[in-house]
């Protein structure tokens, strides 16, 4: 009967202990470090960073309120432009990308805003997490997150009225 009742208890602690570690790491995700934030303070200013600036290439695009869109194939529009732009592991400013405005520069009017996974840098089947942060100089207004990768390519637009 002791056997019993050991072997019992051992097989309830073993999964007891399953279960514990199992649900410490459901809550422990790694925590995501982003570079500190470059480029020019503005405002509005939207700064884009993404993990994984070695392996991965992502990019922000910015509407401006009359649809001219600021990225990497077009740096200004509407007296805004882009003085950050992170290739492929050639980010000595970080996984970042920064749009901005001198103060009382910005037209008036709605901004939309979103990440695009470009191409993997290394691997074929890349994935970056970014956050995209609408800023006046360097406070925070907003932020949205999430993860882009090969199979999903573009972020949710996000919009800022000025």
């Amino acid at each position: 009967m002791k056997f019993k009742g050991l072997t019992l208890i051992c097989i309830v602690g073993f999964f007891a202990q399953i279960l514990i570690v199992a649900k410490g790491c459901k809550n422990a995700e790694p925590e995501l470090k982003y570079s500190a934030i470059k480029g020019s303070e503005g405002y509005p200013r939207f700064n884009l960073q993404f993990t994984g600036g070695t392996y991965n290439d992502v990019d922000l695009y910015v509407s401006t309120p009359n649809g001219s869109v600021i990225s990497y194939k077009n740096l200004k529009a509407q007296n805004g432009r882009m003085d950050v732009d992170c290739l492929c592991g050639d980010c000595s400013d970080g996984a970042n990308e920064n749009v901005f405005w001198e103060d009382g520069k910005a037209p008036k009017g709605i901004y939309k805003v979103w990440a695009e996974y470009f191409d993997p840098c290394v691997v074929q089947e890349g994935s970056a997490r970014y956050l995209i942060r609408i800023m006046k100089g360097g406070q925070e207004l907003k932020a949205f997150s999430g993860e882009l990768s090969v199979n999903n390519r573009k972020s949710p637009v996000y919009t800022f009225v000025y």
